[in-house]
């Protein structure tokens, strides 16, 4: 059984017991396959291939974070909202050594900023008022996974001065604990300010700017691959057709202006 046996048979009970133990096995490999199928299908999911789009700007980006993704090194994802920063934190995990373990995604803005050390941290019992049980936080979730904070530079100083000693030693210390906690956690951050003139303000703090960005990806804005957009307008259009159960054939074609715009004349009649 140690070396992995699934069951075992005694003397006396073989006949009766031989179904069920078989019938056993054969489901628990059932839901390995299944599971193994699912995990695929997530993966392809949220992979670069998955992602919409041949604008130049996308790719350029796309070949940025395939280089990187096969490797540990923190990443600073750099757009504008909506620019899809998160599905190419969900890709990296995806391309990285570390599928299998958890991705953990912390939208630092949707937090109050009391409660965002906390979570992020964990604490232990008696930390504070209301701490009546050791609490895991969610770097220790992500543990041997990938950690993506989204909207980084939402951080309080004195949580980034946390988070620079994770990425220095992959250690923190939890509220009201005197011991510090290891953790073995990719970091993948995400913002849509200019956290290097941040940094020169005083709003953020520099040394933890240069140690997220060792490696900047600029995800472009939907502005920067105007092409991309009948794609993405007949994907969504499929998607949200499939979820009310219509049927859609498609878009009608957009119709060009009968005249050109003048300097005199911004608009023209359609």
């Amino acid at each position: 059984m140690k070396l992995g046996a699934f069951d075992y048979l005694t003397k006396g009970d073989f006949e009766q017991q031989l179904v069920v133990v078989v019938e056993r096995a054969a489901e628990k490999a059932r839901l390995q396959r299944r599971v193994h199928e699912l995990e695929k299908r997530v993966g392809q999911r949220h992979s670069f291939e998955s992602m919409i789009g041949e604008a130049p700007a996308l790719r350029r980006a796309q070949h940025l974070a395939r280089q990187v993704a096969p490797t540990d090194s923190t990443v600073l994802l750099e757009g504008p909202t909506g620019a899809g920063k998160e599905l190419f934190a969900q890709a990296l995990h995806e391309a990285s050594g570390r599928r299998s373990k958890p991705f953990v995604a912390v939208n630092c803005s949707a937090f109050p900023k009391d409660l965002l050390e906390s979570e992020l941290f964990g604490y232990k019992k008696g930390a504070f008022t209301g701490a009546l049980t050791d609490k895991k936080g969610l770097l220790e979730e992500a543990n041997g996974g990938t950690l993506f904070l989204d909207e980084i530079g939402e951080l309080e100083l004195n949580v980034q001065a946390k988070f620079l000693r994770v990425l220095e030693m992959q250690q923190f210390t939890k509220l009201g604990d005197t011991k510090p906690t290891s953790v073995n956690v990719r970091l993948v951050a995400a913002t849509n300010r200019n956290l290097k003139q941040e940094a020169a303000e005083g709003r953020f703090r520099p040394d933890l700017y240069y140690r997220l960005s060792v490696f900047t990806i600029l995800v472009p804005s939907l502005k920067e691959r105007a092409s991309d957009v009948p794609v993405l307008a007949g994907f969504f259009l499929q998607h949200f057709a499939a979820r009310l159960a219509k049927r859609l054939p498609g878009l009608a074609p957009i119709p060009w202006p009968r005249c050109k715009p003048t300097p005199g004349r911004a608009m023209c009649a359609s």
